[in-house]
């Protein structure tokens, strides 16, 4: 005995039901690619802070091995740095490079 059965409605909704997943995973890639643009551009202040940290600490490491300064005056150096840095347009870490120049001049006997 054979049985036989109309497939046909059943695979119209399966064909409908893989189109529909089809469509999702479209969107879901669409949206994964969006945020991943998102979260890139959102990450690009942090990377910048974190150079701009490195560097300046850096520069901070450079001119403590050159002058052999004392812990309290590379602190004092730090802060005074950093002070300049809020309070003038320039950044914490070219008020540093000033200092550093002036102080290589001095070394060097160029003042």
């Amino acid at each position: 005995m054979e049985v036989t059965a109309e497939t046909s409605q059943l695979q119209r909704n399966l064909t409908s039901a893989q189109a529909q997943l089809q469509a999702f995973g479209k969107m879901c890639t669409t949206v994964g690619r969006e945020l991943l643009m998102l979260s890139g551009a959102m990450a690009v202040p942090f990377v910048m802070a974190a150079k701009s940290f490195a560097g300046f600490d850096d520069s901070m490491r450079l001119v403590q091995a050159v002058t052999q300064a004392t812990d309290n005056d590379f602190k004092a150096l730090t802060v005074t740095s950093q002070r300049l840095g809020r309070e003038t347009s320039y950044t914490a870490h070219v008020t540093l490079k000033l200092c550093q120049k002036k102080l290589f001049q001095k070394i060097t006997g160029f003042i």
